[in-house]
């Protein structure tokens, strides 16, 4: 086509375009407008308390004398509020001190609870409170060695001054019940009443209190165990009231007995005990009735006598996330079960040391990954049992200074659609029946095992299945124990994507 035609063909082409567009002898248009943005910038604020003390030898008890003590809590909050101290005095009357009365005042209502309100803090290093007058405690001279004596004779060992600080906003408790009426706000006295019984937590010394206090507390708050308490009713206790609170053991221990605690669709950190069952422990759950997170704090454990401690469940709609973070100790396994769909999003943070079980039925496995989840080995982790991990379906990806330890001999396998098949193996990798994919980063860490690294194929899945799986190892050290000679024992090797610069 030479070039003249080609002027020809687009002057006409353009021609008929712009006559499709002539209406009425003009140029049709649309009539439009639009505004300037309207921006509505909104100001997050928070309220936190902390409390401290100079560190100090153990406080000896003799008559006549006194000693320095300074507890001071330090309130950092962006806008008024409610600071509360509660004391807790297990003296024996040995012990005399009096509360800052120019700082504190008394709640009305209750005997070891003191308030103030705390405007604003001016910068970032918050408002310090004083609690104790001159910063002392001092001892009678009058006491003698009965005083210090049970009633057999024994010392006392129990002795203890504890304080313990809760913040809450001051608004809407300062605010009037009839907005358009000032008068009807309530007396500061009333406002701290009201906001305390917010803040305060609920404690509990039974199984109905406790469960009755998973439905009543508030959102932030939390649920003390005034003892050990034992779940007696042979009934499901679930935490899915869409909260976000704590439960502080108390030092005690929380015995499901042949029960679960559910944590279905709420923010539960569980601290400062013991959580025992003769079944799995926890079951996290988060897509029975939404989203979920899950924290054992350190000084937490968890233990399962005859399952595993934490159960990730099952759902098969998959449509709601969850993160559990495991500071603390199991005793007892993390699994993950199979039918955990690709689709959710569940994340499992291990900081803490997990035990597969050494005085329980359940031994065989630390970690089991058989649903769709991502399990993370942080640094100072220990994973320890038969297996160390089992990865299944979804992802692992361990950090370094993380330690796994797989304690059976030798490594062995057999297919299975519902558990582990591996035992022997540091890190295992096996998939499921499901045919999910696999990934699995190892960056760093120690991991020992008869096999430290071992891939099988137990269920016969195909070539096309077992392409999912890839395997990464940047870093690490890998030992054998128990009489093992082969660090890294992979099955599949020109099936599965595999990487290891280590092996060379």
């Amino acid at each position: 086509m030479t070039n003249k035609r080609k002027k020809l063909m687009t002057a006409a082409i353009a021609g008929s375009m712009a006559a499709s567009i002539v209406v009425g002898g003009g140029t049709f248009a649309y009539l439009q407008s639009q505004t300037e943005d309207v921006v509505n910038e909104f100001k997050t604020e928070q309220v936190k308390v902390e409390i401290s003390e100079s560190p100090h030898d153990p406080y000896d008890i003799i008559p006549g004398t006194e000693q320095d003590k300074d507890p001071t809590v330090t309130v950092k909050n962006t806008i008024e509020s409610f600071v509360f101290l509660t004391v807790t005095d297990n003296t024996h009357g040995l012990v005399n001190y009096e509360i800052d009365d120019t700082i504190w005042t008394k709640l009305d209502g209750y005997d070891d609870v003191y308030y103030r309100k705390v405007p604003a803090a001016a910068d970032a290093n918050g408002t310090t409170l004083k609690v104790l007058k001159g910063d002392k405690v001092s001892y009678d001279e009058n006491l003698i060695n009965e005083d210090m004596l049970d009633e057999d004779g024994n010392l006392l060992t129990d002795v203890a001054l504890t304080f313990k600080a809760l913040a809450i906003q001051a608004k809407p408790f300062t605010d009037p019940t009839d907005p358009a009426d000032p008068t009807t706000a309530p007396t500061e006295a009333e406002a701290a009443v009201a906001a305390y019984l917010k803040a305060a937590p609920i404690k509990v010394t039974n199984i109905s209190e406790f469960k009755q206090a998973l439905l009543d507390v508030e959102n932030g708050g939390m649920i003390v165990l005034d003892g050990d308490v034992t779940n007696t009713d042979s009934e499901t206790i679930r935490a899915n009231t869409n909260k976000k609170f704590t439960i502080d053991l108390g030092g005690h221990t929380l015995d499901m007995n042949g029960e679960r605690f559910y944590v279905d669709n709420a923010d539960v950190t569980i601290q400062n005990g013991v959580l025992h069952s003769n079944k799995e422990g926890i079951q996290f759950a988060p897509n029975n009735y939404g989203d979920a997170r899950l924290v054992i704090a350190e000084d937490a454990k968890i233990v399962s006598n005859n399952g595993c401690a934490v159960l990730v469940a099952d759902n098969s709609n998959g449509s709601h996330s969850g993160v559990a973070d495991i500071y603390g100790e199991t005793e007892g396994c993390i699994f993950i079960h199979g039918t955990v769909p690709q689709t959710a999003n569940i994340v499992v943070n291990v900081y803490g040391n997990i035990y597969g079980g050494e005085n329980i039925a359940r031994k065989d496995i630390g970690i089991a990954v058989n649903g769709y989840a991502t399990v993370n080995i942080k640094s100072g982790a220990t994973v320890k049992s038969l297996t160390g991990i089992e990865v299944r379906a979804g992802k692992l990806n361990v950090e370094d200074g993380a330690t796994i330890i797989a304690t059976a001999v030798p490594t062995s396998f057999e297919p299975n659609s519902s558990g582990t098949t591996t035992q022997g193996a540091g890190v295992g990798v096996s998939q499921h029946t499901t045919k999910l994919p696999i990934e699995v980063n190892i960056s760093g860490g120690t991991i020992q095992g008869y096999i430290p690294l071992y891939e099988i194929n137990p269920q016969n899945n195909s070539d096309a299945d077992l392409a999912k799986i890839t395997i990464n190892v940047t870093g690490g050290t890998f030992e054998n124990i128990n009489g093992g000679t082969t660090l890294f024992s992979i099955a599949d090797r020109d099936k599965i994507t595999y990487n290891n610069p280590l092996e060379s």
